[in-house]
């Protein structure tokens, strides 16, 4: 879950965009590096990870991506236990989300999945009493 006010009153830490943009921005420069024919990166939820696939998408350089529904269309007011207990990265900032709907209708965004991953119960909603 993104670091935040909201996270933090459920007594945990939250993780900064930045660590999901410094492994989007290194994937994409790996892909380049190694001549690579494609990186999808999945679940994008920061603006900064947007922008780190924008430019290699537009001049075609084989890098797509994908956001999930609850990125682009919750708040921080629809946060609460229940992200946690799913195991769910719950919404980023406004501008976070701004950015993802422009992804979308502009096409740097390829698509829209969700994000069902089945979990062992007893990794569900770990570290969250």
């Amino acid at each position: 879950m993104r670091e935040g006010i909201a996270f933090t009153r459920l007594g945990c830490r939250g993780m900064p965009a930045a660590a999901e943009s410094v492994c989007v921005a290194r994937d994409v420069q790996l892909r380049g590096a190694y001549r690579a024919r494609g990186c999808h990166i999945a679940h994008l939820s920061a603006k900064a990870s947007l922008d780190q696939c924008a430019m290699p998408s537009r001049m075609g350089c084989g890098v797509s991506c994908e956001v999930t529904p609850h990125h682009f269309t919750l708040n921080r007011r629809g946060c609460d236990l229940r992200f946690a207990l799913q195991n769910e990265s719950a919404p980023g900032r406004a501008a976070d989300r701004e950015a993802l709907w422009q992804g979308l209708a502009d096409g740097t965004v390829d698509a829209i999945a969700t994000d069902h991953a089945p979990h062992e119960p007893a990794f569900e909603g770990c570290g969250v009493r």
